[in-house]
C-alpha cells in the first residue's frame, strides 16, 4: 500500500503529516488539499445552518425585539431581532407616523427616546427626518438599542395660498381673482395711491418664499404717478422646483400740471387720517410723515426728516410766514405742515386727532414759526 499519511486534527484543517514532509510540489499540494477541506466545511455549515436561520436564531447573551410595527410609511428592509437600524420612509403627504416597538416577551422593558412609552408618534410638519432609539432589556441579558430614523420625502408644492395688495383706505384688486395655478396678475392704482404693499402667503411652511429675491412675505413698493412697477414672488419647494409669480402695478397720471397744487390736492385726499407717532401712511400719520408721504407720493425724491431736521434741509429757505407760497413746507418748533395759502395748512397734528385744514396765522403759530421750505420751486407753479 506505500506510505499513507496519518490525519491529524488541530486548529489549522487537517493535512497529512507526509504531505507536510514533501517540499516544491508537495508544499503546493498541501495548499490546494488545505482550500478544497476549507471550503467542504463552509458549504457543509450552510446546508446545515442557512443564513437566514441564523440571523433569525435569537441570542443567548441580548434582548432583541420581535418586532417594530408603524402605521405608515415604508420599510427599508425586512425586520430581523439581530438587526438594529432601520429607516421608514413616508409620502411627501404624509406628515406623522406611530411607531410601536413589539416585545419577545411580557419581562422586557421598552425606552423610546429615553422615556417608558408603548409607542411614539413622530411627526415631520417641519423638518425632513428624524431619529428614533428603542432600547430593550431583559432580566439577565445585554440591553439593546434601536435606531429608526424616519424619513419624509421632499416636498414638491410650490403654490400661494393667498396673494394680496393693499395700497390705504381702498385696497386695489388683482386682474383676475387669485387662483394659486394663475401666475400673473395686473392691479391698478390711482393717483392718490403712490405706494402699495404686496403680501404673498406660502402653501405649504417647508417652502421657501422671496419677493424680488428677499426673503419676508411682504413688502411696500412706491410707484411713480403714469408708471409701472413689476413685482417677481418666487416659492421654491422643499424638492427645489420653483414657481414664479408676476404682479404688475401701474399707477394712473397725475391730473394737474401745476406741481405745487397737485400737492395740495394730493394732501388733501388723506383729511381724516388720524395721527399716530412715527406714521408715514398710508392709513395714519404723524406731522413729519405725512409731509414725507405727500411729497414723496407727487413724485419728489426726498429722505424722510422729522420735524427737527426740516429747518436745517438744503431746500430753500423762507424767512417770513408772509412770503409763503402754496405748496410750501412751513417748519415750526416740533412740527411741520403744507402752506396750501392764504394763511392756511393742511397737516397731521396730535391736537387735531389727525390730518386737517387749519389757520397758521394764529399767535401760537407765529411765535413758533422757524422759517419756510421751498421744495417744488417756484417757477415750477402755476
Amino acid at each position: 500500500m506505500g506510505h499513507m499519511g496519518i490525519w491529524t486534527l488541530d486548529r489549522k484543517p487537517c493535512v497529512p503529516k507526509r504531505i507536510s514532509k514533501l517540499s516544491g510540489k508537495g508544499v503546493r499540494m498541501k495548499r490546494t488539499l488545505a482550500f478544497f477541506i476549507s471550503a467542504a466545511l463552509f458549504i457543509t455549515t450552510m446546508i446545515m445552518f442557512p443564513a437566514d436561520a441564523l440571523a433569525q436564531a435569537p441570542s443567548a447573551r441580548y434582548a432583541q425585539l420581535q418586532g417594530i410595527g408603524a402605521d405608515s410609511g415604508v420599510w427599508n428592509r425586512d425586520f430581523l431581532p439581530s438587526r438594529y437600524s432601520y429607516v421608514l420612509r413616508l409620502a411627501e403627504n404624509e406628515g406623522s407616523v406611530t411607531i410601536t416597538p413589539v416585545k419577545s416577551c411580557p419581562e422586557q422593558t421598552v425606552k423610546i427616546d429615553g422615556a417608558d412609552l408603548e409607542s411614539i408618534t413622530v411627526s415631520l410638519d417641519n423638518a425632513q427626518r428624524r431619529h428614533i432609539k428603542i432600547r430593550v432589556a431583559e432580566a439577565g441579558k445585554r440591553s439593546r438599542t434601536y435606531s429608526v430614523k424616519v424619513v419624509r420625502a421632499a416636498s414638491t408644492n410650490n403654490d400661494l395660498s393667498s396673494l394680496t395688495v393693499t395700497a390705504g383706505a381702498s385696497d386695489p384688486e388683482l386682474a383676475p381673482e387669485f387662483d394659486p395655478s394663475v401666475t400673473e396678475y395686473e392691479v391698478s392704482l390711482g393717483y392718490y395711491q403712490p405706494c402699495a404693499t404686496v403680501k404673498a402667503e406660502k402653501a405649504d411652511k417647508r417652502s421657501t418664499l422671496r419677493i424680488d429675491g428677499r426673503k419676508t412675505a411682504a413688502r411696500k413698493y412706491w410707484v411713480k404717478a403714469g408708471e409701472q412697477t413689476t413685482v417677481k414672488i418666487t416659492v421654491r419647494s422643499q424638492a427645489k422646483t420653483i414657481k414664479t409669480y408676476l404682479v404688475r402695478i401701474t399707477r394712473e397720471a397725475c391730473p394737474i400740471e401745476d406741481r405745487a397744487q397737485a400737492l395740495i390736492d394730493f394732501a388733501k385726499h388723506y383729511i381724516g387720517c388720524p395721527y399716530v407717532r412715527g406714521a408715514k401712511g398710508p392709513d395714519c400719520f404723524d406731522c413729519s410723515g405725512f409731509v414725507y408721504y405727500c411729497l414723496k407720493g407727487v413724485g419728489e425724491k426726498l429722505t424722510y426728516m422729522t420735524s427737527r431736521v426740516w429747518p436745517k434741509s438744503k431746500y430753500e429757505k423762507i424767512a417770513a410766514l408772509s412770503e409763503m407760497i402754496p405748496g410750501d413746507i412751513l417748519c415750526f418748533n416740533g412740527h411741520v405742515g403744507i402752506y396750501m395759502g392764504g394763511g392756511m395748512m393742511i397737516d397731521s397734528g396730535s391736537s387735531a386727532g389727525g390730518v386737517s385744514v387749519r389757520g397758521c396765522t394764529s399767535p401760537y403759530w407765529t411765535q413758533n414759526f422757524i422759517c419756510g421750505k421751498r421744495v417744488i420751486p417756484a417757477a415750477e407753479t402755476q
